[in-house]
């Protein structure tokens, strides 16, 4: 029965992949690959690196933007890891296709350049798998080769960011919480869990209570931009076109999807805006899943463009001069796993206005403002100014957040933590 629900599982998502834009780009993993096996008989074999080897999945980031919120995380774990290890090698899980295989990163300071290998990797005893873009169908599609490897004596370490496919379903596109349940429970007998936030830690307790307590690792994120985060040559130019005003702006950043509750705040400016607040909003995020009626809410406004703006091309560089110049960053999410910009937004000294969340107490506590985005958008319009005053007075006598680094550092204690149970394993078996 498990294996048919395995089949089942695998089947929807190549489906969706039909009707996916990307799906030219399996299709080429699928013919270069298997042409090169086929046509390339010089070709170099699996790759089996001496000692414990680190593979860092980058299955999904090496092709995007990386301008979302789980793209910069895997990004940054991996850049500093590659900096502090020489034994750290990225790798992507293609779909259709059994093995793991490397990828060729071309590195220029914090920026650096990907380019996909036919060259297939061997992961051994004693090595590491990381992946924090889980959630994914690669994973699901090599789940019997990761826990053959967890058989050998490898450790499979995945990062949990979030549960909120399986509790609030309505938030995702159809199916989608089944697809993740079924991710973790084919993962929970054998791999290990990084969660990036207590709260996320008691979910995954809560909904999977077979999971070994010890097998379940938190994890804090970083705030700081890696590539300069205390620079102080920043040009004038760099300022985004929709901030140089003399009027406050206000700024919203994410991905745009139901969860982020973008259609609230923009009913609380639009109210402000009608009483003749002087403001400006920027929504700063590219278009998600069940996106349709909130960008046509934001572009349908007639303050659009005038007083509401969207930039959906916002790279590191610019996100950080936004945090820089900003009035303030106003976040409605429903929930959140973690939320990113606030931490980001801490570090730069830019105000946060945030929905009172659970997550965000535990994490943020004194150092934000908290309105209640389940009363009416007039009720935030009403006492914006004192919830401004308030963020503006906490952000000034908050302490320091943990840098990736420092993120890094814990990740790395993870490992050691992993390495010395697996040696004393193996010591009470030998």
């Amino acid at each position: 029965m498990k294996k048919l629900l395995d089949l089942v599982t695998l089947f929807s998502m190549r489906w969706r992949l039909l009707f996916n834009i990307k799906l030219y780009k399996y299709l080429y993993n699928l013919i270069t690959i298997k042409s090169a096996r086929l046509l390339d008989r010089n070709s170099p074999g699996a790759l089996n690196l001496p000692g414990k080897t680190i593979y860092f999945d980058l299955s999904r980031s090496y092709d995007t933007n990386l301008r979302s919120g789980i793209p910069r995380v895997v990004r940054s774990f991996f850049y500093l890891m590659a900096r502090k290890r020489d034994n750290v090698v990225p790798i992507y899980l293609p779909l259709f296709i059994n093995g793991a295989y490397e990828i060729n990163v071309e590195k220029k300071g914090y920026e650096f350049r990907i380019k996909k290998s036919r060259r297939q990797v061997q992961l051994t005893s004693g090595d590491f798998f990381i992946s924090f873009d889980a959630d994914r169908e690669e994973i699901i599609d090599h789940i019997e080769e990761l826990r053959e490897f967890a058989k050998l004596g490898g450790q499979v370490i995945i990062g949990i960011h979030d549960l909120f496919p399986i509790t609030n379903p309505e938030w995702f596109e159809p199916k989608r919480g089944e697809v993740y349940s079924r991710f973790i429970n084919q993962l929970k007998d054998f791999a290990k869990f990084i969660c990036i936030s207590r709260s996320t830690k008691r979910a995954l307790q809560e909904i999977f209570p077979t999971i070994p307590t010890s097998n379940i690792f938190t994890i804090s994120l970083g705030c700081d931009f890696l590539y300069n985060s205390h620079s102080k040559n920043l040009v004038e130019r760099s300022i985004p076109q929709e901030i140089a005003t003399q009027c406050k702006t206000f700024i919203v950043v994410g991905t745009i999807e139901p969860r982020k509750n973008i259609s609230y705040i923009i009913r609380c400016f639009s109210n402000l805006w009608r009483a003749g607040a002087d403001y400006r909003l920027i929504i700063i995020g590219k278009k998600g899943w069940l996106a349709k009626l909130i960008l046509a809410e934001i572009v349908d406004s007639k303050y659009f463009n005038t007083k509401l703006f969207w930039d959906n091309n916002a790279d590191d560089r610019k996100l950080e001069m936004y945090y820089k110049t900003a009035s303030a960053l106003i976040v409605p999410s429903f929930n959140e796993g973690f939320c990113l910009p606030i931490a980001e937004a801490i570090f730069h000294r830019c105000p946060v206005i945030a929905n009172s969340l659970p997550i965000f107490h535990e994490l943020f506590s004194e150092k934000i403002a908290f309105f209640d985005a389940n009363l009416p958008p007039e009720n935030f319009s009403e006492h914006f100014n004192n919830l401004l005053e308030i963020a503006q007075n906490r952000i000034q006598g908050s302490s320091s957040l943990p840098t990736w680094s420092d993120s890094c550092e814990q990740l790395d204690d993870i490992i050691k933590t992993l390495t010395e149970r697996n040696n004393r394993v193996s010591s009470r078996l030998a």
